[in-house]
């Protein structure tokens, strides 16, 4: 049986998501997308989420 991410800790996470978002829509597209990309790569480790 594969565990469910708790729905409240999911919703909290996407409001951060957004608030760091907003926080750094200065920031060149580039840097951003290299920053996001780190961010949901750690996500993906810490969870276990295999990408193939």
């Amino acid at each position: 049986m594969i565990p469910n991410t708790s729905s409240k800790k999911f919703r909290q996470k996407l409001k951060d998501m957004k608030v760091w978002l907003y926080a750094n829509r200065d920031q060149k597209l580039k840097k951003l997308m290299g920053m996001l990309n780190l961010k949901l790569t750690g996500h993906y480790r810490y969870y276990g989420v295999s990408l193939f």
